[in-house]
């Protein structure tokens, strides 16, 4: 999770922190960070997660609904997380949708 954080600061400079382990624009949670024993998550809304989640499968990583599961164990996908945070900023920008 923490290798997450300084990538997420780079690509993505225009949202805001919240709690560390989210991050909003305008006031509205875009994605979260959890972390777990022998995972992190990073979560999405559902509706909007869904129509991706066939990537996140292709690549071989576990997908719930509205999250991606990456193992401590195994590298980062940083191409894919990077387009999935992509496309919920996209999705935000263009229906303000909230979660």
């Amino acid at each position: 999770m923490l290798r997450l954080r300084p990538f997420r600061q780079r690509q993505l400079p225009l949202t805001d922190r919240w709690f560390a382990d989210a991050d909003t624009q305008r006031g509205v949670r875009l994605w979260m960070l959890q972390a777990f024993k022998n995972h992190c998550s990073v979560r999405f809304p559902p509706s909007q997660f869904g129509e991706h989640r066939a990537e996140v499968e292709a690549a071989v990583f576990e997908a719930g609904e509205g999250f991606i599961k990456l193992p401590y164990d195994r590298p980062l996908p940083i191409d894919l997380i990077k387009r999935l945070l992509q496309y919920r900023l996209t999705e935000f920008a263009a229906t303000g949708s909230t979660w």
